[in-house]
C-alpha cells in the first residue's frame, strides 16, 4: 500500500522498507524463523565471548571468507567498523540506530586478519549479543568513497560534534541519492530499479556467495505500489500479482469464505505487532492525564477486534507482545467506559458551559472547547478506527477530527511533536524487548 520512504536500514522508518532492505541487506547473524535463535551469515559462526572489566562482555567475530559486498569486493572487520561510525555519528539520520548501538563502547580490529576482530560492552546489557551481531553491515568502501570517517575513532564520533569530516560524511549520507540511486549490500538480490508510486524490482545476483544459507529461488522480485486495497484485491484475484499481505481483515476473512477463490492460499500467522493511538502528552490539552486517561476509556477493544479485525487480533494492555515469556496475562485492557471518560473530564475541570455539545475549559486565559485531531493515513482500517473514536469521543462531549494523510507526513509530524494524535502500529523484534528505546524520558525531544 505505501513505498519505501527509503532504501537505507539505518535511515528507513516504515515497514515496507524494511522488508525491501532485508533482501539487500544483511547482518551479521540473525533470527532463525524455525527456532527464533540467532544464526551465522556474515560470520564463520557464533561468536567468542568473555567476561570484560568488572561487568561488561567482550565477543570475537570472524566475517567467513566466502562473504563479499554485490560487487565482489570481501567483507571486511572496517565495514563493520565503518557502520558503527556511521550510526553513531551525531550528524546522520540514524536515531533509531544510535539508541541501541550507543551500548558498544568499542571495536578492537585484529592488525594480522582484516576479517576478525573483538566488540567491547563496559556495562551489562541483556542484549549484548544482539546488539552487537544483529544489524546490517554497510561497505565502507562504497557509501565513504572519500574516507571521510577513517581517521576518526569511534569514540570521538561518539562524543565530539564539531568533527568537520563527520558533518562532511553524514551531508552525503543523508542524501536520498544513498537511499535511492546508489544501493549495495550483501544479500542475494540488489536494487533494479524504482519507479516512484509504481514499483520497485529487486533482481537476484549471478553466483551469489550465501546459497547454502539463504535459498533466494526467484530471478526478480516485483514490488507494486497499489495504495487502494480494492485495486489491490481485484489484482489478486486476477493474477496480476501473486502476494497480498497488507489487506484488512475484513476483506481477507470475506476473500477466504468465497468458494470461487480456491486458486489462492489464506495464511494468518501470528505478528510481532500492535496498533495503537499515539497521543502528544506535550500538547496543551493532553498535557492532563486525566484527559488521557478519558480517552483510553472511549474504545471498546473487544469490538475493535472483533468489527475491524475480524476476530483476527485480541486486546493487549501493553506493549509487550502475548507471545513473549514474560508477557504478564493478569494486566488487563482499559475498560470501555463512556460515564467513567465524562467524570475524568469533569475531575479535569473540562464542562459544557455554552451548550454546544462539547466541554470547555479555561486554558491560558481563552476558553478552548476539548477539540483534537487524529491523523491517519488512507488505509481502511485507521479510518474506521479513527471513525469509531469520533463517535464514541462524542458522546463524551469531545470533538474529534479525523486528518487522513500520507504516512511520511504523519511520521514527520510525529518527529516535529506537531499533532495531537495519531493512528500507529508497531513492529517489535524477535529478541527480548528494550523498552529504554522507545519509552525513557530521553527520547521525548524532536525525532526522539
Amino acid at each position: 500500500p505505501d513505498e519505501p520512504d527509503r532504501i537505507n536500514p539505518m535511515q528507513s522508518t516504515n515497514s515496507v522498507s524494511t522488508q525491501v532492505e532485508g533482501h539487500i541487506f544483511l547482518p551479521l547473524m540473525e533470527y532463525d524463523p524455525s527456532d527464533l535463535e540467532l544464526k551465522p551469515i556474515l560470520v564463520e559462526g557464533p561468536p567468542k565471548s568473555s567476561e570484560f572489566g568488572d561487568k561488561g562482555s567482550r565477543f570475537e567475530y570472524r566475517i567467513a571468507d566466502k562473504a563479499v559486498w554485490a560487487d565482489g569486493t570481501p567483507i571486511t572487520a572496517e565495514d563493520y567498523l565503518f557502520t558503527l561510525k556511521a550510526a553513531l555519528n551525531p550528524h546522520t539520520n540514524a536515531n533509531a540506530w544510535r539508541g541501541f548501538l550507543s551500548q558498544i563502547d568499542s571495536v578492537a580490529l585484529d592488525p594480522e586478519d582484516n576479517r576478525k576482530f573483538e566488540v567491547f560492552l563496559d556495562e551489562s546489557y541483556l542484549l549484548a549479543l544482539p546488539i552487537t551481531c544483529n544489524f546490517n553491515i554497510y561497505p565502507k568502501h562504497f557509501y565513504d568513497p572519500k574516507g571521510l570517517l577513517d581517521e576518526i575513532s569511534l569514540g570521538d564520533i561518539r562524543r565530539d560534534t564539531t568533527i568537520e569530516q563527520a558533518r562532511q560524511f553524514a551531508e552525503d549520507f543523508n542524501d536520498v541519492s544513498y537511499s535511492r540511486d546508489k544501493v549495495l549490500g550483501s544479500g542475494p538480490y540488489k536494487l533494479s530499479s524504482w519507479t516512484a508510486g509504481q514499483s520497485l524490482i529487486l533482481e537476484k545476483i549471478d553466483n551469489w556467495w550465501g546459497e547454502d544459507i539463504y535459498t533466494a529461488n526467484p530471478d526478480k522480485l516485483v514490488y507494486v505500489i497499489v495504495p487502494d486495497e480494492a485495486t489491490a484485491i481485484n489484482m489478486i484475484k486476477t493474477g496480476e500479482i501473486d502476494i497480498l499481505s497488507a489487506i484488512s481483515p475484513n476483506d481477507f476473512a470475506e476473500m477466504r469464505d468465497d468458494t470461487s477463490l480456491q486458486g489462492l492460499s489464506f495464511e494468518t500467522p501470528s505478528i510481532l505487532q500492535y496498533y495503537y493511538l499515539s497521543l502528544n502528552n506535550d500538547d496543551i490539552i493532553l498535557q492532563d492525564v486525566n484527559v488521557r486517561k478519558a480517552l483510553a476509556h472511549l474504545l471498546n477493544l473487544d469490538e475493535l477486534a472483533s468489527v475491524l479485525m475480524a476476530d483476527l487480533a485480541k486486546p493487549i494492555a501493553g506493549p509487550i507482545h502475548p507471545s513473549k515469556t514474560y508477557f504478564d496475562p493478569s494486566l488487563k485492557p482499559v475498560d470501555y467506559d463512556i460515564e467513567r471518560s465524562k467524570e475524568l473530564l469533569q475531575a479535569a475541570g473540562w464542562e459544557d458551559t455554552n451548550g454546544d455539545g462539547t466541554v470547555d475549559k479555561m486554558l491560558d486565559g481563552q476558553r478552548k472547547e476539548l477539540d483534537l485531531n487524529i491523523l491517519v493515513t488512507q488505509r481502511e482500517l485507521g479510518k474506521n478506527l479513527a471513525l469509531i473514536f469520533k463517535e464514541n469521543a462524542k458522546q463524551a462531549g469531545i470533538n474529534i477530527n479525523v486528518v487522513s494523510q500520507e504516512f511520511g507526513e504523519i511520521l514527520r509530524q510525529i518527529g516535529a511533536r506537531d499533532f495531537d494524535i495519531a493512528a500507529m502500529a508497531t513492529r517489535q523484534s524477535i529478541g527480548i524487548d528494550d523498552m529504554y528505546q522507545g519509552w525513557h524520558t530521553s527520547s521525548i525531544g524532536p525525532d526522539g
